[in-house]
Order: structure tokens, then sequence, then C-alpha cells
């Protein structure tokens, strides 16, 4: 199963902040361009849950998720539990450091096209990373604007 890992460093800015952000997830939409819609949702045996519909490579993908967070980590894990994919899961975490934050997900995924894998999941990662990278330049852009806003 191909996986992609995603970090940036954020010097300067708080842990809580960014967590505070990254943690809702119905905002994802307002600056990740290929994400058209999350909403919360009820699903049997998740205590929290999100309906996703997003672009990857121009097809609409949709899945639900559930979503599990450990805020004295600043850490959420997620897994599909119903949708296109063959395997979504992953996580988020905020990690404070002597300089600010290091802003970390991994995800796990499986396009559920065995015959066409190795053509399908090079392009499904480097979308995804594309993805991944685009959402923490906003997280951060998002941490330090609200940072200024208090000061």
């Amino acid at each position: 199963m191909p996986r992609v890992i995603v970090e940036r460093a954020m010097p300067g800015a708080v842990a809580e902040r960014v967590w505070s952000i990254a943690r809702k997830l119905t905002d994802y939409p307002k600056f990740m361009d290929q994400v058209l819609r999350v909403e919360a949702c009820e699903f049997e045996g998740a205590d929290s849950a999100t309906s996703w519909v997003v672009l990857l490579n121009g097809n609409e993908l949709r899945w639900i998720e559930a979503d599990e967070y450990d805020e004295n980590a600043r850490r959420m894990t997620f897994r599909q539990l119903d949708g296109d994919l063959a395997e979504w899961n992953g996580s988020f975490q905020a990690i404070s450091d002597p300089h600010g934050v290091i802003a970390k997900y991994d995800v796990n995924f499986d396009l559920g096209i065995p015959a066409l894998a190795n053509i399908l999941h090079p392009l499904g990662e480097a979308a995804i990373r594309a993805n991944c990278t685009q959402m923490l330049e906003e997280l951060e852009r998002r941490s330090r604007n609200a940072q200024q806003a208090d000061a």
C-alpha cells in the first residue's frame, strides 16, 4: 500500500494554534483547492466521522472516515469507513520543537484497482503529496495570521 509522508517546519508557530486550526476538518474546503466538501456525519461505530468529497487528478472521490483526536499529543488519526478508495488511513500531528512546530501528515492509501496500480498509485501519491503540502502551507499561514491578530 502506498504511503505519503509530508512534514513542514513552521518556525515561530505555536503548536496549540496550528492544532486548533488543523482539527477543524469542515473548514478545509475554504483553503484547499481539491477539497470540495467536508461535513460532520454520523456513522455507526465511530465517535466522530466526516464525509469527504475531493478531486484527485480531476476525478471526484467520496468517502466517510472515522476521526480520532488525541488533544494532549495534538494528533488526529483517520481511517476510511466507507467510500471510493480501497484503503485510506493516516494521521496528522502538530509537534512542538525548539524553533516552533513540525506539522506532519502520514497517509496510507490504495485506489483499489490492482491491474492499474503501477500507473495510478504514483499519480495518487503525487496528488496526495501536493494536497498535503498545500494544506500545511495554509495551516502555517492561518496560524501566523491568528498570532498577528492576537499581538
